[in-house]
């Protein structure tokens, strides 16, 4: 079994530590457009998308959305008429959520000292 040494060790541990306090921001910090004025929203009532937002915020802040946050995108897509989304929130929701992910995906070696994954190249023989 290959062992890393103590260095590489350490900014494993350091870029993991970076992304898990960065996931719920970076995947769900556009939860807050849902349901205003400027939005998709198509709700009677602006107000229903805005307590469904409140509703989903605690379920992301209160899971540990690091393990599977798309997970949470899943259930959520699954269940926008029992969190109280409306149909355009709902695919704005989707639309960030994807858009957010792939932001932080090219995000991902910066958090271990990387290059961009345009420099990297595989080293394997």
């Amino acid at each position: 079994m290959a062992r890393l040494c103590p260095q590489a060790q350490l900014t494993c541990l350091i870029g993991w530590v970076k992304l898990q306090r960065d996931i719920p921001y970076k995947l769900f910090g556009w939860l807050e457009e849902l349901g205003m004025p400027e939005s998709d929203c198509v709700a009677k009532s602006m107000l229903q998308c805005r307590i469904a937002v409140g509703h989903i915020a605690s379920q992301i802040w209160h899971e540990d959305v690091a393990d599977e946050p798309i997970l949470h995108m899943e259930w959520l897509s699954e269940h926008t008429s029992e969190v109280g989304l409306c149909v355009g929130c709902a695919k704005t929701a989707e639309r960030r959520f994807k858009e957010s992910r792939e932001k932080l995906w090219a995000l991902l070696p910066s958090y271990f000292g990387l290059p961009p994954w345009e420099e990297l190249r595989d080293f394997s023989m």
